[in-house]
């Protein structure tokens, strides 16, 4: 009568002992696939849309000019100012400062956006000066390319008074001595464009 007794109890025993164990291994693998789901479903990023028409703006890198610049008897030659511009020229500008969209920086201060000469005529006679037109084609984000638009025009000061004395003065052909100045766009001057599409752009979501 022992044995059979003392099976009963092994057996009770085990069930005891083993049951919990079970439930809390089946418990805690229950509760990692509930974690790792939820890890799945929270977003790493997210997606602003900065709007089409947004002004955005930038700073030039470099001085454009229509001419070399006159040097004053005793200067040092300076390359900066012997550049000219041509039409067709490429040239660089930078984000002056963040462009965001609900407190989040959607195009950093510095990102790079590039632009192309248009047209540019140097000064000429009876005081008129010269004049330059740029355009931005697109701004560089991470490796993709955006449409920018809007045009810029700059001229140098006019001498228009000027050649009309000469003119008075002199005789009809004084005024083709007489020219406006060159224009130039100073590296550093701020110019607005505005984005021509709108602009999509995954950003870290918040914890």
């Amino acid at each position: 009568m022992l044995a059979p007794r003392f099976a009963l109890c092994a057996l009770f025993f085990q069930i005891i002992v083993t049951t919990p164990i079970g439930a809390q291994a089946r418990l805690a693998k229950s509760v990692k696939i509930a974690d790792q789901a939820a890890i799945a479903e929270t977003p790493i990023f997210k997606t602003i849309t900065v709007p089409a028409a947004t002004p955005i703006t930038f700073a030039m890198d470099k001085t454009l000019a229509t001419d070399k610049r006159e040097k004053v008897k005793g200067e040092k030659k300076d390359p900066a100012k012997e550049r000219y511009t041509n039409k067709g020229d490429a040239f660089y500008m930078s984000v002056a400062q963040d462009v965001l969209i609900g407190g989040i920086v959607a195009i950093p201060r510095g990102t790079r956006g590039v632009g192309e000469v248009l047209s540019v005529s140097g000064r000429r006679g009876f005081g008129k000066p010269g004049k330059i037109e740029i355009q931005l084609n697109y701004l560089e984000l991470g490796d993709r390319q955006y449409a920018m638009d809007g045009v810029h025009f700059q001229k140098g000061k006019s001498n228009g008074g000027m050649a009309i004395t000469g003119i008075l003065l002199a005789g009809p052909l004084a005024g083709v001595f007489i020219k406006g100045e060159e224009a130039d766009i100073p590296a550093g001057t701020p110019l607005i464009f505005r984005t021509k599409e709108k602009i999509a752009i995954e950003v870290p979501a918040a914890p």
